[in-house]
């Protein structure tokens, strides 16, 4: 089996459309120590898996796929931006909570 046949059938089969995906539609968007990350695009129907490699030293190969609207053009803007932190969502969680504690005050007012 040539090497490219190797790498397309851990690719798998779009969960859209269930057309083969392929090699050559892929970006390798991260690759840490034995675990590579792709964006594949189906051709068929235009949707995107973001896909999980990990293979191992015994020849086995682990994947794991989500579906997502991203596009492999995309995947640059995305590794440049910075990720959430813990205290993002604490910031985010308190302004909601104050929104909401000052929505209540003003309605009890207005009764």
């Amino acid at each position: 089996m040539a090497k490219n046949d190797i790498k397309n059938s851990f690719l798998g089969v779009c969960p859209i459309c269930r057309n083969k995906l392929n090699i050559k539609n892929s970006n390798v968007v991260n690759k840490q120590n034995f675990a590579y990350l792709y964006c594949v695009e189906c051709k068929s129907c235009s949707s995107s898996v973001l896909l999980a490699i990990f293979p191992m030293k015994d020849g086995v190969v682990t994947t794991m796929g989500i579906l997502t609207d991203i596009q492999r053009k995309e995947m640059d803007l995305v590794k440049k931006e910075n990720f959430i932190t813990e205290n993002d969502v604490l910031d985010l969680y308190n302004y909601v909570n104050s929104s909401n504690s000052n929505k209540k005050h003003e309605t009890k007012r207005k009764k």
